[in-house]
């Protein structure tokens, strides 16, 4: 949990940059697409997850635990891909701090579903081990679960980066986008056409929490970099 905390200090410090002296809109919109992938594509692994964990309800417990060490092990074979990802990427200081952390918290996911899968792998002698077993796995979830919501905490952060808050000579000079109107639009499309119904839904996931943030934001009226300001 000692790693959990640091990584949500570095959260709330990247949360609130000073401005950045070049913004460099590729690297950001390219960043913040290969974000809002992962989002999605984490997205349905949950769904897929939850519906195997439904089909295996009436089965042992054996098929149970078997389908549960399947799910997370897809979940981890993911994850270690986004990771790959996300360290090929680079942004300008200080923003560059955003990819290290949100890797943290992928790492520190990694680390509990093995956890998990290291306790569903042991052969379970008897109800009380497999009551044992089960309320072991459930205290996991809860510190993964941990982990989603600091990403969560973290949309605001995904926000700044494309922004361009370059320090102005103008006092009353407003915040603009370092992305274009048909970047910002194409962003919007995308996050939608991954969610769907899901933006609206009174308790959303996580994952689709994150997503609807990075929509309020891009729909709140912010001037592109094509964009005339008044």
């Amino acid at each position: 949990m000692r790693l959990l905390a640091g990584l949500l200090l570095l959260l709330t410090v990247v949360t609130c940059p000073p401005a950045r002296a070049h913004p460099d809109a590729s690297s950001q919109l390219a960043f913040v697409r290969e974000y809002l992938r992962e989002l999605e594509l984490n997205e349905r692994l949950r769904d897929d997850f939850q519906e195997e964990q439904q089909k295996a309800a009436g089965l042992s417990d054996l098929e149970r635990m078997a389908a549960s060490v399947h799910g997370y092990t897809k979940m981890q074979i993911e994850l270690s891909s986004q990771i790959a990802m996300l360290n090929s990427m680079q942004l300008d200081p200080p923003i560059d701090k955003a990819i290290p952390a949100i890797v943290g918290l992928y790492q520190y996911k990694l680390e509990v579903y093995q956890k998990v899968v290291n306790i569903l792998s042991v052969p379970i002698a008897d109800a009380n081990g497999m009551h044992e077993a089960m309320a072991a796995v459930a205290k996991l979830r809860a510190v993964y679960e941990a982990a989603d919501q600091a990403l969560l905490n973290a949309t605001p952060m995904i926000a700044f980066v494309l922004l361009d808050l370059r320090p102005s000579p103008d006092p009353s000079a407003k915040v603009t986008f370092v992305i274009t109107t048909t970047e910002r639009d194409q962003l919007i499309q995308e996050i939608r056409t991954s969610f769907g119904d899901k933006l609206e839904a009174k308790h959303r996931s996580y994952m689709a929490g994150a997503a609807y943030g990075l929509l309020l934001v891009l729909s709140q009226g912010i001037k592109c970099a094509d964009e005339q300001l008044p």
